[in-house]
């Protein structure tokens, strides 16, 4: 089958264009570095101070043929002188050859021409350098695994040494009753213990109101107990102490407390009231800190033989009467006290 002539590759044209550009990026370099005579210098890039090229640079005489001058653009790339007779030439055989009968059958595709540098002409790849069709390797199937078969143990040798005698087993410890089962314990449900509520602070007891303070009279300084109208109820007074009395009764005795003082009173009352009569039981004595309340003991109460008792509210008079009471002391506060009075009365012995 008769070759087919292809066309010029494009690697002519792009070798004579990369060639130009290269001869262009090499004048471009050397018109940087190296400036023209009588120029100013180019102002580096890290600002170093500026040279007076004057002290270097000598005139140029102008008259003199110049060594230098600016550059000329060389020519770009360079043809062979029978290009485009070659290339013509191969258009024309290319016109006039014709297509194989199989080339639909058997179609491939035509070799390519290169353009080996160096050489005037150009050249045909031989078909001993053509690549190789590629190949498909067929799909390789693995062979399905299975499992060896451990061969059997090999039976052993036999030798002259009688084997050792079999000891029997030792027989299994007696086997005791059984373990008595663990006794739980039911467990009670135990009720949570709900701790009494704290105990309430106690009001405050209110404050108890002191007593009103008792009345001092002096000796002689009539009392009188006024009704809540105002009106006199009676009138009581203390006229004079005898300290150490003389007992006129047969069966008198010795005091307990100390000394028997007889009480010298005068009582007044209302024409229309009865005066009271004071009991011995009614009088106390304060002798410092110390107070004694049992001032009517036997011996005061058997002192006299009669004491005398105050008249009746008809006479318009006061009454005079004498009381013993038994004190500790001779000098002390005397105080009388009934049991309906909210105030005492005080005398200083």
């Amino acid at each position: 089958m008769p070759k087919q002539q292809g066309r010029p590759s494009p690697g002519r044209s792009f070798y004579l264009l990369s060639t130009s550009c290269g001869t262009l990026a090499v004048a471009a370099v050397v018109s940087a570095v190296y400036p023209a005579p009588g120029a100013a210098p180019r102002p580096s890039a890290d600002r170093a101070p500026a040279v007076q090229w004057d002290e270097y640079w000598e005139d140029v005489d102008e008259s003199a043929p110049l060594g230098g001058g600016p550059l000329e653009i060389p020519t770009i790339g360079e043809v062979p002188d029978d290009y485009d007779e070659r290339y013509a030439a191969l258009d024309a055989a290319r016109g006039a050859e014709d297509a194989s009968e199989d080339a639909g059958d058997d179609w491939a595709l035509p070799p390519m021409d290169y353009y080996i540098p160096g050489h005037s002409d150009w050249a045909e790849l031989p078909e001993e350098d053509a690549p190789p069709e590629p190949v498909n390797p067929e799909p390789v199937i693995p062979e399905p695994f299975t499992p060896a078969v451990p061969a059997a143990p090999e039976p052993p040798a036999p030798t002259d040494t009688p084997p050792p005698p079999v000891e029997p087993p030792p027989p299994p410890p007696p086997v005791g009753p059984p373990p008595p089962p663990p006794v739980t314990t039911p467990t009670v449900p135990t009720t949570p213990v709900i701790p009494p509520p704290p105990d309430e602070p106690a009001p405050p007891a209110p404050p108890v109101p002191e007593p009103p303070a008792d009345r001092v009279l002096a000796l002689g300084e009539r009392y009188d107990l006024l009704a809540p109208d105002g009106t006199l109820l009676f009138s009581l007074t203390l006229v004079r102490v005898e300290d150490d009395v003389t007992c006129t009764a047969p069966d008198s005795v010795p005091p307990e407390n100390g000394h028997l003082v007889g009480l010298h009173l005068e009582i007044a009352a209302a024409p229309e009231s009865t005066p009271p009569v004071p009991n011995p039981a009614d009088f106390g004595f304060l002798d410092g800190d110390a107070r004694t309340d049992d001032v009517d003991t036997d011996s005061a109460a058997a002192c006299l033989v009669e004491p005398e008792l105050p008249p009746s509210a008809e006479e318009g008079r006061p009454a005079a009467q004498t009381i013993v009471v038994d004190v500790p002391a001779l000098t002390g506060t005397l105080v009388y006290r009934p049991e309906d009075w909210p105030t005492g009365l005080r005398w200083r012995l």
